[in-house]
């Protein structure tokens, strides 16, 4: 059974903009750093695929106890 994952783009570049000081806990960035972080995103991904690794798999594998 796999996890639930709550990494949606929109938390991750919300989650960048805390990170990076530009937003304060609880402030939502606008839709203006949402389309420039969503960019920035998209790029970042293109370039991992480029170096091999392979983001979009999901599998799950039964392990015997």
């Amino acid at each position: 059974m796999t996890a639930p994952n709550d990494n949606t783009p929109l938390s991750i570049i919300s989650d960048a903009y805390f990170d990076a000081g530009l937003t304060q806990q609880g402030q939502i960035p606008n839709s203006e750093q949402f389309v420039a972080g969503m960019r920035k995103l998209s790029d970042i991904i293109n370039l991992w695929q480029t170096q091999g690794l392979k983001l979009w798999l999901l599998e799950d594998i039964s392990i015997p106890l």
